[in-house]
Parts: C-alpha cells; structure tokens; sequence
C-alpha cells in the first residue's frame, strides 16, 4: 500500500466519519486504507476535531501527534489545503515548494501596531526545498500538490491543530484543486 500524506489521510477520516452521498471513493480507499481514523504510520496519531462538507468540499479540524522520531511524507497529488498550529514541540519539514510560516508572537506584535488596522501578521517565506522548523506557537499554510518530508527530530512528542480543505470528487467529476 502507498504511503498517504497527512492531508490526504485527513480526507479518509472524513469520507469514514460522515455519511458521504454521491461522493466517489478514492482510490486510496479502493487500496485498503483504513478510514477508521487509524493511521499506518508508527508514532503518528490523529484526535478528529470537527468535520463539515459541502458537495463539493471536505473541511476538517484535527489534533496531530508525531512521537519523537515519528515522520510522514507530503505527496505532490494530494489537492488539499491545510492551516496548521503547532501547539507543543517542534516539527522538521522540507517541502518542494515554497510555504508562508507565521511565527509565534506575530499576532501579538502585530495586534501592538498601531498602523495594523489596513497591515497584515508578518510572515516568514520559506523557499521550495529548505529544510524549516515549526515550533510551538507557530502556523502555516501548507499548499495543494506540494510533496515532502514531516518529522519530529525532538526528544518531546510534537502536537499540532490542523484545519484542511479537501475539493470532493464527484462521481463522473474532474477533481478541482483549489490554488494556494
């Protein structure tokens, strides 16, 4: 069985946990993968938060756990969108394209300006293929069709708030891949 990618996997538990009416099953699901919750990575647990879907879009709230050592690949084919918070630890990631991180405290510095009413949260890009660090108190915006690498190097378990956006795939519909 191929190895999913967080998002895609988010998607499982999602299409498992509702009743899904008109809606294809994946080909994922088609291989076997569980849509239980369960996940076959060792050291990667998921705590399902909050599901919606519409008839065209799957979103979901979830609370990830990478164990020290723990990692998952992100695959280029999965189309969906993820805002991510890091909550405890440190997560080590490179991607194959680029991703804006916001880091802990932005907001509150941000917040203190008195110019921030028409300004935005300062962020940090980071670049296709350089190796970043997300730690506690900071978020991203992970692309659609991005491949790459998720890990915790750390001694601590590294625990995080993921909120995707997954396009549905209609019977005898083309996927849409919403742009990041």
């Amino acid at each position: 069985m191929r190895r999913l990618s967080l998002l895609v996997v988010l998607m499982l538990m999602l299409v498992g946990a509702v009743a899904v009416n008109g809606v294809s099953r994946t080909s994922a699901q088609d291989e076997g993968t569980p849509t239980d919750g369960s996940f076959t990575e060792e050291g990667v647990s998921f705590e399902p938060l909050a599901f919606g879907e519409t008839e065209s879009v799957g979103l979901g709230l979830v609370r990830i756990t990478l164990d020290p050592g723990a990692g998952f690949p992100s695959e280029a084919d999965d189309p969906s969108l993820a805002l991510v918070y890091m909550e405890a630890g440190t997560l080590t990631i490179t991607l194959e394209g680029p991703i804006t991180v916001t880091r802990a405290g932005a907001f509150d510095v941000f917040l203190a300006s008195p110019e921030a009413e028409d300004a935005e949260p300062p962020t940090e890009e980071i670049p296709a293929g350089q190796e970043f660090q997300l730690m506690a108190g900071d978020s991203a915006l992970f692309p659609a069709n991005t491949a790459g690498d998720i890990r915790n190097d750390g001694t601590e378990p590294a625990v995080g708030l993921v909120a995707f956006y997954e396009p549905l795939q209609m019977d005898g519909e083309a996927e849409a891949t919403p742009e990041s």
